[in-house]
């Protein structure tokens, strides 16, 4: 997750926050399609990124490499 909103200053310049969320908190928050990515992503070569955004939205992306 990538809270947008939010800028920090860090000694390379600025960024947004970021930090992981376990499976269990995304499925008690109710964002169905969050945890529909959640339980069918490969975590061997996948990720499940949320950026948060200004008025309670955000966007999901679930992305990986192509299968060998």
């Amino acid at each position: 997750m990538v809270d947008t909103t939010t800028v920090v200053v860090h000694e390379h310049g600025e960024g947004s926050p970021f930090a992981s969320m376990p499976q269990d908190l995304v499925e008690q928050k109710g964002w169905e399609d969050l945890s529909r990515m959640v339980r069918e992503y490969d975590p061997s070569r996948e990720l499940v990124a949320v950026l948060l955004k200004a008025g309670e939205r955000r966007s999901a992306y679930r992305l990986g490499t192509p299968r060998q």
